[in-house]
């Protein structure tokens, strides 16, 4: 038996895979979206988690049916634990474990740092989700909130190993009295993030294009202040 949903307009069962409704023109994407989204698993998210972190260009096509906001918390978690590691490693250079130990109470130093984390990144992705939500008015298409923080989130697996790179890097940073080699490190770990920002950009353009059949190039493009941001504040 084929699959149907009703239309909210018209009432008919309209069999799934028509985005709009052939009895009466009513666009059925929020609908089929929704109901995609109440279908979702955790073992489908977790999938999702796992294609965003590695191969992160072959994601949209699953998030454009059924969007979710869990997956980016995911992930944005797994970046938090990334800070604070790196946060404890750059103490740990200039503090001696057992004096560390002694001022402070890691574990909850750690736990801070996660929870600082999470919320700086959750920021980040609002603002950045309003931002695209502007581009495609901007370019003419009708933005889906849920929709476009899904793919704002997940096609922010892009910066997985930019950031592990990064976090190498830093790890390398000498005794705090030099100086000139801090300087250097921290600017290459800065470019390797910024590296990172305009893949993610790259890669959200197409996935924003496919979602809203709005230009790629244009989007990339508009998105540009983004990067410049990051590299300035980071």
């Amino acid at each position: 038996m084929e699959l149907t949903i009703k239309c909210p307009n018209c009432k008919s069962n309209v069999p799934i895979g028509y985005p709009v409704c052939p009895y009466c023109g009513y666009d059925l994407r929020a609908v089929i979206r929704l109901k995609a989204r109440r279908e979702l698993t955790k073992w489908d998210i977790f999938t999702r988690v796992k294609k965003a972190l590695f191969t992160p260009w072959t994601i949209f096509n699953d998030i454009m049916i059924a969007p979710d906001s869990l997956g980016p918390l995911i992930i944005m978690f797994i970046f938090s634990i990334f800070s604070a590691l790196r946060i404890m490693i750059l103490l740990g250079r200039e503090i001696p474990l057992s004096v560390l130990y002694e001022v402070f109470q890691v574990d909850l130093l750690i736990l801070l740092s996660i929870i600082a984390g999470l919320f700086l990144y959750f920021i980040i992705w609002i603002f950045i989700s309003i931002y695209f939500n502007f581009i495609i008015k901007l370019l003419g298409s009708r933005p889906d909130s849920s929709l476009t923080r899904s793919l704002t989130g997940y096609s922010a697996g892009i910066f997985f190993i930019p950031l592990l790179i990064s976090s190498v890097i830093v790890s390398t940073i000498p005794s705090i009295s030099d100086l000139n080699a801090i300087a250097y490190i921290s600017d290459l770990s800065r470019i390797v993030l910024f590296v990172g920002t305009m893949i993610y950009l790259l890669l959200l353009s197409d996935g924003l294009s496919k979602a809203y059949a709005i230009n790629r190039i244009l989007v990339f493009f508009l998105s540009i202040p983004i990067p410049l941001i990051v590299f300035l504040v980071f």
